[in-house]
């Protein structure tokens, strides 16, 4: 565990129950603001973009006792040197604080839209292409960082084709987090990127699902774009192992509630609660709304 910036547990809540709604939501704000301010002002910048591709993602998700689809959107940035896939809400987020004529307004909209979400793709996946993959990942109170050799994709090529988009497409299949993914990528796109970890392919990745189909991402846009990639803060990242942080992941996203009871008080450095919004050593605590199909083992 990294060293905190203080000690001791910090409840802010007996004043707060007496102050007025509107005020308390932009007690939130604030503080997040602080929060995502400092997170972006760390950032560095890897890359500009060549292509920008958002990506419908469906999974599988337990609700009221029956299964249910539930969809998140990812945006990939393809740039010349580097890819960057995380959360569509998160890219919007860090888009605004690192545009120099980015608007108030525009930043207080998206803090809105930020705050009112409670679905998310934690994993922010970065590579260099034809490089090994770095993800930096979300673990209840926590931020992780590791890395995975591309080596893990073996793809095999398969004989369907397609045209997704209006691009001619070729299947391909490859065994990977205990999952059999059958992939759709298109060879007139010349990069070897898709969303997510799936990539490697000579051609990006326009649609890839699960055997099951518990897990489906699909392309619905693809624009250009010479937008910034940055690469996430990493001086409060714990550096980890890929099996380790996915076991653990796996084991919280099915019970939340009983990952934290395990945890030791001396693993909350600093709790902050505020309308129903918690930060936990800085990091905006969520509980997954749903229990849904394990993306990998």
């Amino acid at each position: 565990m990294q060293d905190g910036a203080g000690c001791g547990i910090f409840f802010v809540f007996p004043i707060i129950f007496e102050m007025k709604k509107e005020f308390l939501f932009y007690s939130v704000v604030f503080l997040l603001t602080l929060l995502i301010a400092k997170n972006a002002s760390a950032q560095s910048l890897v890359d500009n973009s060549r292509y920008h591709c958002i990506y419908k993602y469906t999974r599988s998700c337990e609700e009221a006792g029956q299964s249910q689809p539930h969809d998140l959107y990812l945006m990939l940035q393809v740039g010349h040197k580097v890819t960057s896939c995380m959360d569509y809400a998160l890219y919007q987020l860090d888009s605004v604080y690192h545009a120099p004529a980015g608007t108030n307004e525009e930043k207080d909209r998206q803090r809105r839209a930020y705050l009112q979400k409670t679905d998310f793709f934690d994993p922010v996946v970065q590579r260099p292409l034809g490089g090994d993959i770095t993800v930096y990942d979300q673990l209840a109170i926590e931020r992780y960082r590791y890395n995975e050799p591309l080596s893990a994709h073996i793809w095999e090529m398969g004989e369907a084709t397609d045209s997704i988009a209006g691009y001619p497409c070729q299947e391909a299949f490859c065994d990977y987090g205990g999952q059999r993914w059958r992939v759709m990528f298109a060879p007139e796109i010349a990069v070897d990127a898709g969303p997510w970890k799936l990539c490697g392919l000579p051609g990006l990745v326009m649609r890839a699902e699960s055997a099951d189909k518990t897990h489906v991402f699909e392309i619905i846009s693809l624009q250009k774009s010479d937008a910034a990639i940055y690469q996430p803060e990493t001086k409060s990242t714990i550096a980890t192992t890929r099996d380790e942080f996915v076991k653990n992941k796996n084991v919280y996203e099915q019970d939340p509630d009983a990952f934290m009871a395990q945890l030791s008080m001396e693993a909350i450095r600093e709790v902050t609660i505020i309308e129903g919004q918690t930060l936990i050593n800085g990091v905006h605590f969520r509980k997954p709304p749903f229990r849904c199909a394990v993306l990998e083992r």
